[in-house]
Formats: structure tokens, C-alpha cells, sequence
């Protein structure tokens, strides 16, 4: 299992959940680059995507669980359908964040700000917008798409899941 923070966060995010999993697991947390005391690296979900498999590589992991929240929906999203074969499955804890759904305009609570201004240390929230903006699932796209990857979407006892409209977990559009 690779546990995934979400934006302004580290792999510290987990010190204390990540424990609960090991049981039956091997559990790792990334900090993703650009974030915490990582070293730089580019935002847009494809190259923050990129990086996870980089780090499933580097400990020689075949397939994995990937599991996070909130902004780093887009690429768990981003892994099932373009690494099918190196995602054993997909959970997405509470707080969907989904950009390919016009969320930056249609933010009445300002969700996507608020977090934005959380940002990782210097850096510019116009910068992050932009690199995560260009994003859209293939799924978004074609209808016909057939995603082979078990989701996994953690909601609240309301049953509310975050952004409400537009939700485009995988869990939701179709994934076994």
C-alpha cells in the first residue's frame, strides 16, 4: 500500500493511520516532490502521477494500493487508468477533489481556495492551479472507456463525499 498526501501535507500526513494497515501489509507513505522538504518537481496531476510509479519502481513494487484524499483524487484517477497494470487498487479517503469538473468556478465555499492557500512553502497558488487545471480523465472524455482497477471511495456518515456535483472518482463512473 502507498499512501498518497494531499496538497500543503508530507507522507507525515499518515503517521498515525498508516500503523493501522501493517498488520497484513507492507505500508509505505511518499512525500511527493514539491511538497514538505521534498526537493521541486512539477505539479500537473500526469508528471505528480509519474512520480508515484517512480516510487513504486524504486522499491521494486510490481502493483500496488494506492490510497489518499481530497486534491489528490485527480491522481489516483490519473494511475488507474493509465497504469492499470501497477494499480492493485484504488481508495479514495473523504474529500473529493475533482478540477476536470469546473470546480475552480463553481466553488461556492471556496474549498479549492482555502486549500490553495495551504500550499506548499513558497509556492505560487496560480502556478498549482494552472499545472492541475490542464488535467482531465480519459474516462471524462470517452464514454466507452473500461477502467480494470477496484475502487474504493470513503464517504461520510451523511453520505456527502465532497464536491457533490460533477464527482468523478472511479468508484463512481463504472470501476468494479
Amino acid at each position: 500500500m502507498i499512501l498518497v498526501h494531499s496538497e500543503a501535507r508530507d507522507a507525515s500526513t499518515y503517521q498515525d493511520f498508516g500503523p493501522m494497515l501493517t498488520d497484513q501489509n507492507r505500508v509505505f507513505a511518499i512525500t511527493r516532490p514539491g511538497y514538505g522538504r521534498s526537493e521541486s518537481g512539477k505539479f500537473d496531476v500526469q508528471s505528480q502521477g509519474d512520480y508515484l510509479i517512480g516510487f513504486a519502481d524504486a522499491l521494486r513494487l510490481d502493483r500496488a494500493v494506492f490510497i489518499g484524499n481530497a486534491s489528490v483524487s485527480s491522481e489516483l484517477t490519473y494511475l488507474a487508468e493509465n497504469y492499470p497494470d501497477r494499480v492493485a487498487g484504488i481508495v479514495y479517503l473523504s474529500g473529493l477533489s475533482v478540477p476536470w469538473m469546473d470546480m475552480y468556478s463553481k466553488d461556492p465555499n471556496r474549498a479549492f481556495e482555502m486549500f490553495l492557500q495551504a500550499s506548499p512553502g513558497g509556492n505560487n497558488k496560480e502556478i498549482i492551479t494552472q499545472a492541475r487545471s490542464q488535467y482531465r480523465p480519459l474516462h471524462v472524455e470517452n464514454d466507452s472507456i473500461t477502467i480494470n482497477v477496484p475502487a474504493l471511495s470513503i464517504v461520510s456518515e451523511s453520505g456527502r463525499i465532497g464536491n457533490e456535483k460533477g464527482v468523478g472518482a472511479l468508484v463512481l463512473v463504472g470501476s468494479p
